[in-house]
């Protein structure tokens, strides 16, 4: 079952790629629509694929019991949360909460770290897309105090 669970991100991330694969790319000084949607693809095969092999070293050292059913639901469960409440809460709310629920569902210990890790990479994710690349992000709660 472990098994079928860590392959769910593989097999979504290559069905993803295929879907997008006749999206043109352009180039990075002249980007395509394609492009930005490649290079997310493919971090995230990268990072399935991470997934995927971590899991199967570390299925000797483990039982195939509650260990795995309570993170699987956790993580399937912010997935869901995230995309309900991302349009209401807004993607720097909604961002921030997703990822400090994951930090704290794969285990990290405390709170310091995995807050100023969230901090961090939301606010980097957010101004690479929002405004590098100006992608609109809804803006939630942020709209009733930010002019």
């Amino acid at each position: 079952m472990g098994r079928i669970l860590h392959s769910l991100p593989l097999l979504i991330t290559l069905i993803y790629l295929w879907l997008i694969r006749n999206i043109p790319r352009g180039s990075l000084s002249d980007p395509g629509p394609g492009l930005y949607p490649m290079v997310i693809g493919s971090l995230a095969l990268i990072i399935s694929l991470f997934v995927l092999i971590s899991y199967l070293k570390q299925k000797e050292a483990r039982s195939e019991g509650e260990k795995l059913k309570l993170p699987t639901l956790a993580y399937v469960l912010a997935f869901i949360v995230t995309g309900i409440v991302f349009e209401i809460l807004g993607a720097l709310i909604g961002l921030l909460i997703f990822i400090l629920v994951l930090f704290k569902v794969s285990g990290v210990i405390g709170w310091r770290k995995p807050v100023f890790l969230s901090l961090i990479f939301v606010f980097c994710l957010y101004g690479i897309f929002y405004y590098w690349f100006k992608v609109p992000f809804p803006q939630g709660l942020l709209d009733y105090f930010i002019l």
